[in-house]
């Protein structure tokens, strides 16, 4: 961050890459990943999702101001959980 402004992510896979091919000494804006893609927060998640997939970019931001990370881990971890819940609610009713 800069002031207020997003200049850049550094993931793990950044963060290794960097130290693997330049030591301890390397600079974290020298490694980190600049220009993410920007979603609005009210953005539908299937549209989100989509883009995520299309530009193989790990990280959406929110428009202006940063207020959360997406990437397609977080997306898929929710998938699941409403599949869980989804499938708890068929035997709920199923018992019932």
């Amino acid at each position: 961050m800069e002031s207020d402004n997003v200049v850049g992510v550094l993931t793990q896979a950044d963060l290794l890459q960097g130290l693997q091919e330049h030591g301890e000494q390397i600079r974290v804006e020298d490694c980190m990943q600049r220009g993410m893609p920007n979603a609005e927060i009210n953005e539908p998640l299937k549209d989100i999702l989509q883009r995520l997939q299309t530009c193989q970019c790990r990280l959406l931001f929110d428009t202006g101001k940063l207020v959360g990370i997406v990437n397609m881990d977080n997306i898929m971890e929710l998938i699941a959980i409403l599949k869980a819940l989804n499938e708890g609610q068929k035997q709920t009713h199923w018992q019932a």
